[in-house]
C-alpha cells in the first residue's frame, strides 16, 4: 500500500477524487502492527507510550499555579505560616516538572530506539516511506507526536508552572542554608514530601531541560535530527541513499497520510446548530480524531522541516504546506467558534519557534501572513 505522492494534492480540493484516494490510504489512527513488528512495538508500547499516557492523566487534575501564596510569602518573607502554605503550594509543580523532565529522556531514548527499528533490515531505506510495510512503528511515532505536543501545550498554557518551580529553588537552597548552618536539622524536616528532588544534579537536570519553551518538542526534534546524522555517515560510506533523505521521505508520508485524512473528515463535517442534535453527536465523535490528526501533521512538518537541507517551506513544497496550514487554520476557527476554546493555537507557535527554515527569506510570504492569524 504505498503512500500518496505529492502530485495528488492538486485534485485534494474535490470531494470525489478525496473519497477514492482515501481507499487505500494508510490509516494512522488505527493501525496495528504488522508480525515482524510485534516484539519492538510491544516493547516501546511499554517503555514510551504507556508512561506518557499515565503522565498525561496524572497533570490534568494536579495543577493550581502557587502564584498567591508565593506572593503572600515574598511580601511577609518572616512568616513561617505562609512559608509553609507556599512551599505546600510549589509541590504539584515540582512534581510536573520532575515529570517532564522523565518523559524528555523517555522520548530521547525511545524516538531513537524507535527509528532503529524501522531502519533494520532495510537494505534500501527509502522503501520505509511505505508506511504500511511498518504500521505498528508508525503508528507509536505518531502516538510520540501527539503527547509532545500535548504535553508542551500544558506547559505553554501554563507559564506559572516555570514561576513556581524557580520558587522552589529558592526554597530548597535556604532549606540547605540552614541544614549547614544547624547540623541538628535535616532536609527531610524541611522538605520531607519532595524526596529525590532536593537532589542537586536532579534539580539542576530537571531545570535544563524544562527551561526549553517546548521541551517535548525539543526533544523529538533532537532525536531524530540525531538520528538522521549518524546514519547519513552511516550509509554514505557504503554508498547507500542518505538515511536523512529516507527519513525524510518517511516524515513526508506522515504528513500526506494526515492532510488527506483531515481532509475527509473536514468534507464529513456538517455545520452544527442547537437544534441539530445528530450534527453536534458527529461533531463530539470526529473531534478528537481531528485533534490527534492536526498533531501528527504539524509536528511531522516541523520535523521534515528539521531533516530535509532544503526544509519544509522550499519551492517544491510549501504550496502543500500552505493547504496544511489551511486546514489547521480551519479547525483553529471551527473550534474557537463553537466553544471558545483554542487548544489549537499553539500547534502553530511550536512550528513558528521549533522551525529551522520557516525564517529563510525564501519562504513565501503567504504563510509569514498565515501565521498570524493565530496570534
Amino acid at each position: 500500500m504505498r503512500c500518496l505522492p505529492f502530485l495528488y494534492e492538486h485534485s485534494l480540493t474535490r470531494e470525489k477524487s478525496i473519497t477514492t484516494l482515501t481507499e487505500n490510504l494508510f490509516d494512522i489512527e488505527n493501525a496495528k502492527p504488522a508480525l515482524h513488528e510485534i516484539e519492538a512495538y510491544e516493547k516501546l508500547q511499554k517503555t514510551l507510550i504507556i508512561p506518557m499516557e499515565a503522565a498525561k492523566k496524572r497533570i490534568k487534575y494536579q495543577y493550581k499555579p502557587a502564584t498567591e501564596d508565593i506572593r503572600r510569602f515574598v511580601n511577609s518573607p518572616e512568616n513561617t505560616h505562609y512559608e509553609t502554605k507556599a512551599e505546600k503550594a510549589v509541590r504539584p509543580a515540582v512534581t510536573i516538572m520532575h515529570v517532564f523532565y522523565k518523559i524528555a529522556n523517555e522520548i530521547d531514548v525511545g524516538v531513537a530506539s524507535l527509528l532503529l527499528e524501522l531502519y533494520k533490515g532495510e537494505p534500501d531505506p527509502i522503501s520505509i516511506s511505505d508506511l504500511s510495510k511498518n504500521p505498528g512503528l508508525t503508528k507509536l511515532f505518531a502516538d510520540v507526536l501527539s503527547y509532545a505536543y500535548d504535553f508542551d501545550n500544558f506547559k505553554l498554557e501554563h507559564p506559572s508552572l516555570q514561576n513556581d518551580f524557580s520558587f522552589y529553588k529558592r526554597l530548597l537552597q535556604r532549606g540547605k542554608a540552614i541544614v549547614t548552618s544547624d547540623v541538628s536539622t535535616s532536609m527531610d524536616e524541611i522538605f520531607p514530601f519532595n524526596g529525590e528532588m532536593t537532589d542537586d544534579d536532579l534539580v539542576h537536570s530537571v531545570s535544563t531541560i524544562t527551561a526549553h519553551a517546548t521541551p517535548m518538542t525539543y526533544y523529538v526534534v533532537n532525536a531524530v535530527i540525531r538520528y538522521s546524522k549518524v546514519q547519513h555517515q552511516k550509509r554514505n560510506s557504503i554508498h547507500l541513499i542518505s538515511a536523512k533523505d529516507s527519513l525524510s521521505e518517511w516524515l513526508q508520508a506522515i504528513w500526506r497520510v494526515s492532510f488527506v485524512a483531515l481532509t475527509v473528515k473536514k468534507n464529513k463535517l456538517k455545520k452544527t446548530t442547537k437544534n441539530n442534535r445528530k450534527a453536534v453527536a458527529e461533531d463530539e465523535q470526529i473531534q478528537p480524531h481531528v485533534e490527534y490528526l492536526l498533531k501528527v501533521m504539524i509536528l511531522s512538518i516541523l520535523l521534515y522541516d528539521s531533516v530535509n537541507p532544503g526544509g519544509a517551506f522550499q519551492k517544491n513544497t510549501s504550496n502543500f504546506v500552505k493547504k496544511s496550514l489551511d486546514l489547521l487554520l480551519h479547525f483553529y476557527r471551527r473550534q474557537k467558534a463553537e466553544n471558545g476554546v483554542n487548544s489549537l493555537r499553539n500547534l502553530m507557535t511550536i512550528l513558528y519557534y521549533n522551525s529551522k527554515h520557516i525564517h529563510d527569506k525564501a519562504t513565501p510570504k503567504s504563510i509569514q501572513t498565515m501565521i498570524q492569524l493565530f496570534q
